[in-house]
């Protein structure tokens, strides 16, 4: 049984963040991961007992209610006196890369707990794509799997996004001319840059959440060929 898509929606706008160029973004996908597991326990148990006034649960309670085993238990509790120390008491705390792909990996588990190994089956490709990447950022990744990723997404990807225009164009750089694409990588028409234009290269990783959801494909084919893990 797959979780509800309520749940796994929630899922998207984590990725999203994760792969986004912004300041403090480990600190909010720990906080979406840890909301994310307080409403999964929430959801989990009014399924089991619709009559239960869960607004009077804590945290510690709805993981109790839900029965999750109590290594999983401690790891959600971490991430979430964690989230209530920076989010409370210390504005200023900061989150590592590693433990916010962590929160997001405990949270995993408390799904796929809930809702047993089928879980996550309904996802869509390129979150389910995002979550086998963000498992090479996560403390049991593979740093010659993540460097061999990178390097490969870096000479293979010669897709380009012009972000200025109204529109915005997908471009693909070939022999050093732009030509102008569509989504599907089909050539449409050869271009040159305007002066207050910028080509950015989508094959940095800071703009990665862009590759994964418009070529998916791209990115299914590198992770497989490296044998990276489905989550």
């Amino acid at each position: 049984m797959h979780a509800p898509s309520e749940i796994l929606d929630l899922l998207e706008p984590i990725i999203s963040i994760y792969f986004y160029q912004i300041p403090n973004k480990h600190r909010a996908v720990l906080i979406l991961s840890d909301n994310l597991a307080e409403i999964s326990c929430k959801f989990k148990l009014r399924e089991i007992n619709p009559s239960e006034n869960i607004k009077k649960i804590d945290f510690p309670g709805l993981l109790s209610k839900v029965k999750v085993p109590t290594k999983l238990s401690k790891k959600l509790k971490k991430y979430h006196e964690i989230r209530n120390e920076f989010q409370h008491k210390s504005p200023i705390y900061t989150v590592e890369e590693k433990s916010s792909a962590d929160s997001v990996f405990v949270t995993i588990d408390l799904i796929k707990f809930l809702w047993k190994k089928d879980a996550l089956k309904e996802i869509p490709d390129w979150v389910s794509c995002g979550l086998r990447i963000m498992s090479l950022f996560s403390s049991h990744g593979n740093l010659q799997r993540r460097n061999s990723l990178e390097s490969r997404v870096m000479k293979e990807t010669n897709l380009y996004m012009d972000y200025d225009s109204v529109e915005t164009n997908i471009l693909i750089k070939e022999d050093g001319t732009f030509i102008k694409g569509d989504l599907t990588g089909a050539r449409i028409e050869k271009t040159l840059p305007k002066n207050n234009e910028a080509i950015i290269p989508v094959c940095l990783p800071k703009y990665w959440t862009y590759l994964l959801q418009n070529h998916t494909t791209i990115v299914l084919q590198f992770l497989d060929d490296l044998s990276i893990d489905e989550i």
